[in-house]
């Protein structure tokens, strides 16, 4: 952290944010007149501060020679949100006062005041001034890590939102200077929302290459969203598979979505292994990617996997079975599968799955051309008593 010993006071200042014509509803911030028993000093800090134009804050505040203390500083800008142009005059002239050593919880307040007024120019503004005349500086100290998460964090919800955020991590990062993890989070969100890959893989590999940062379930699930929404399985995959070596794992939206992403891009040999991995971790696939799964292997003839799927669906499942069931057992009796097309309907009827009656025309032409019609009798017979 960069000091400076100057008690002389610079007439440079961070150029304060442009008074612009806004045409949404302002934000309704906190005001010091609604405080009871505020300090005397705070008081008329931010009396000055609501009352006098940005250009003239600094000089009146000095003619108060009031002493400031980092505790006054955060009260000040707690109640400053409404005034960001002053906020900014005041924080100048209160860190000369304090020889330049603000606390980070000021940081934060004047990131997100600024942030919270959409004047993300004047954020960046201010801490290149600042880091000129020597005071602390936002932009290079590698251990003020919460102002930058409410600097990053800000901006993604700006106007500019990942454009703006991308710009200037590229900044801090060739400084070695990196945000926290609740940025993290939330710009891997926002990448997920909008389908930026890219994005996400140089943030990626920047905060966990670069700084180490433990991951979760939640980060891993985000980028393996992304992945999929791409019809990207295998890098989807290769996430999955890193989870465990470094301290997160798998939960069912983990393996549901890549197992989703199998079915779709017909990764047929990838979603049975999968699925395999899936019951074995008794991370249970969704009903909604079993009735796809049914549908997808009976169609490119592979019945022992939907068969396999199936009995999962009636062992865990009670609700939604008809089609997935029906569409088995026409299958099975497509490649000729007779004895077990049989079998799984009989099964259905005793379960109380209903069994169509085009499935049991089906099954009728299939008995009698197999001269087993007492066998389609019996079957009827299950059917109506059911």
């Amino acid at each position: 952290m960069a000091k400076n010993k100057r008690r002389s006071h610079s007439h440079r200042s961070p150029s304060p944010p442009p008074q612009k014509p806004r045409t949404e509803k302002l934000p309704n911030f906190p005001s010091y007149l609604t405080v009871p028993n505020l300090h005397p000093k705070v008081k008329l800090i931010c009396e000055i501060i609501s009352t006098t134009p940005s250009s003239a804050v600094e000089n009146l505040l000095e003619d108060t020679g009031l002493r400031i203390t980092q505790p006054d500083v955060e009260t000040v800008l707690k109640f400053s949100y409404s005034f960001p142009s002053q906020a900014v005059k005041f924080f100048r002239w209160s860190g000369h006062k304090l020889q330049h050593q603000h606390s980070p919880y000021s940081w934060n307040l004047v990131v997100d005041l600024l942030g919270k007024n959409g004047f993300f120019d004047a954020m960046w503004d201010a801490v290149q001034s600042m880091k000129k005349e020597g005071l602390v500086s936002l932009g290079w100290d590698p251990g003020n890590i919460p102002a930058y998460d409410s600097f990053l964090g800000t901006l993604i919800k700006g106007k500019n939102g990942l454009n703006d955020v991308f710009k200037y991590f590229n900044i801090l990062h060739k400084k070695n200077c990196y945000p926290g993890i609740r940025f993290f989070k939330e710009v891997l969100e926002a990448c997920r929302k909008v389908g930026d890959v890219r994005g996400a893989e140089l943030i990626w590999d920047a905060m966990v290459g670069k700084v180490g940062l433990m991951l979760d379930t939640q980060m891993y699930n985000s980028m393996i969203d992304l992945y999929c929404y791409k019809n990207n399985s295998d890098m989807a995959k290769k996430m999955l598979d890193e989870m465990v070596y470094t301290g997160a794992f798998p939960d069912l939206q983990s393996y549901n979505m890549i197992f989703h992403s199998f079915i779709k891009n017909r990764r047929l040999k990838e979603a049975s292994v999968l699925f395999n991995e899936m019951v074995k971790n008794e991370c249970y696939p969704s009903k909604a990617n079993c009735i796809a799964a049914v549908k997808l292997f009976i169609d490119i003839g592979d019945p022992y996997v939907a068969i396999k799927v199936w009995k999962f669906m009636i062992e865990n499942y009670d609700s939604d079975l008809e089609d997935s069931g029906n569409i088995l057992v026409v299958g099975l009796l497509d490649v000729r599968m007779l004895p077990e097309a049989v079998k799984y309907a009989g099964g259905m009827i005793e379960k109380g799955i209903k069994v169509t009656s085009a499935t049991l025309t089906k099954l009728k032409q299939s008995l009698g051309r197999a001269n087993k019609i007492k066998v389609y009798e019996e079957l009827l017979r299950k059917w109506k008593s059911y």
